[in-house]
């Protein structure tokens, strides 16, 4: 009886919080094809790239190996998560993990994978979806927010970016939650400002600029317009004798040469500073590819 009272006293005077469990993985060497049923190649070069990646069951959404959430926060999330696949039509994927890692590309492997080699985004056409990652490594903490497929129109470089820099704050300061989910609204806020233009998506994932019919004629047109101008420039020109020294260019009655000296006084000499400009900002998107081959777009990654 005593026990119990003491306990009873110590949960009263220290707050408490009751973190999820470590999520489920499975086996991949008991599952067909490793468990990965995407039309992703395994070969020698991503087989243990494939091994190395846990295997979840895809509708969790909130996987919380890092353990910094608690029960209700993962099923909050996982809530709102599912309730904006149903609106939007594309995955959404929390991911926290403790992870070594000495170069930042570590960190990005091992999500594009993890989306990769998952069942994520398998229900849409180009297995659609966004991931959010958060390595917790106490000597270098990283997060860092990849779209796959077709949410790369709307969820692009430069948008990825300024929704890190948004919630730098929570994740920096470990208010896991609300970082997260800030970054669900902001999802919900781009969705809504509409997508990229002038862009596409292609079979493999990767973002490809449209082809404009008008551009190519345009092309077309310039090099015939540039081809007649030399061909008639060129014409006016005969063949003359090759000429041996400069004598040969003078017509002698007529030119009177006189001799003169000349002197470098001074010279000034200007320099000019050109910087380059961040692949992020303007009107460059590019994909990247994983170690499945697909493509992805990733927000470029924040330390902190």
């Amino acid at each position: 009886m005593k026990k119990k009272i003491f306990v009873l006293i110590l949960l009263l005077i220290f707050p408490f919080f009751i973190y999820a469990d470590t999520p489920t993985t499975y086996s991949r060497l008991d599952a067909q094809y490793y468990g990965v049923n995407k039309k992703w190649t395994i070969n020698e070069e991503n087989k243990s790239n494939v091994m190395n990646t846990p295997y979840v069951d895809a509708s969790a959404k909130v996987y919380d190996f890092a353990d910094i959430l608690t029960d209700e926060e993962e099923e909050k999330l996982k809530t709102r998560i599912n309730e904006m696949i149903e609106t939007y039509n594309f995955d959404i994927v929390i991911l926290t993990y403790d992870l070594t890692y000495s170069v930042d590309s570590t960190n990005t492997t091992f999500a594009t994978d993890f989306y990769d080699y998952n069942d994520f985004g398998i229900d849409y056409e180009n297995y659609d979806g966004v991931l959010l990652f958060r390595n917790t490594y106490a000597s270098d903490p990283y997060y860092d927010m990849f779209s796959f497929g077709n949410a790369q129109l709307y969820y692009y470089d430069t948008r990825m970016s300024n929704i890190l820099d948004y919630i730098y704050n929570d994740l920096h300061n470990e208010f896991y939650y609300n970082g997260f989910y800030n970054w669900l609204d902001l999802l919900e806020s781009y969705y809504k400002k509409g997508k990229l233009s002038n862009y596409h998506v292609n079979s493999n994932g990767y973002l490809e600029k449209d082809f404009n019919p008008r551009y190519g004629l345009a092309a077309a047109i310039s090099a015939i317009i540039t081809g007649i101008f030399l061909w008639i420039e060129l014409s006016k020109h005969k063949m003359v004798k090759v000429a041996t020294n400069a004598n040969s260019f003078i017509n002698e009655k007529t030119v009177d040469i006189t001799k003169n000296n000349v002197f470098l006084v001074s010279t000034n000499t200007s320099k000019v500073h050109l910087s380059s400009g961040s692949s992020g900002g303007g009107g460059h998107h590019s994909s990247h590819s994983g170690s499945s081959g697909g493509g992805f777009s990733s927000g470029g990654g924040r330390h902190g």
